[in-house]
């Protein structure tokens, strides 16, 4: 990165490079333009600088921000199971609070984050089912979860352990 003429340029290729040229004449320096608010299309690579009052700066983000679309950044009716939202919300929510000021929880976050997190054990090792919606398989019919092939024994709902 050099300053010429009061502009910046950086060197794009070192194919016959010639120090002795100034960046005006070469070709193998590349002039940074201007940040433009504008300009939505930086590309994030270590090869792409702007100048912005003075200085120059590579692009870490995207610093313009997008316009939310429905269907390309949040959908209306969430797909994903309740439950999974529910605690996983809950578990984010405590760590940042966490972060925020540690010594400082709320006991209402320590609580959920004890729940979620036994929820999530207790998932794991097949206490109960999440009650995730069922794979299908080729012919289109529900694949039966693992616990409910080999586990359940009987199939009235209010005897059931695995619907809570």
């Amino acid at each position: 990165m050099v300053e010429y003429s009061g502009e910046f340029y950086t060197l794009t290729t070192l194919d016959s490079f010639d120090s002795n040229l100034d960046p005006i004449v070469s070709d193998n320096w590349g002039a940074v333009a201007d940040y433009d608010p504008a300009y939505n299309t930086y590309e994030l690579s270590d090869h792409e600088y702007v100048v912005y009052k003075g200085r120059v700066f590579s692009p870490e983000t995207d610093v313009n921000t997008d316009i939310p679309q429905a269907g390309q950044h949040f959908v209306l009716h969430d797909p994903r199971n309740p439950n999974l939202k529910r605690y996983m919300v809950r578990l984010a929510v405590y760590e940042l609070t966490k972060l925020i000021a540690p010594n400082n929880v709320s006991v209402v976050r320590i609580r959920d984050y004890e729940d979620s997190m036994k929820w999530l054990n207790d998932t794991v090792r097949l206490r109960l089912s999440p009650q995730i919606l069922r794979k299908l398989d080729e012919i289109k019919k529900p694949v039966t979860d693992w616990q409910l092939a080999t586990l359940q024994t009987d199939y009235n709902l209010h005897r059931n352990p695995w619907f809570i």
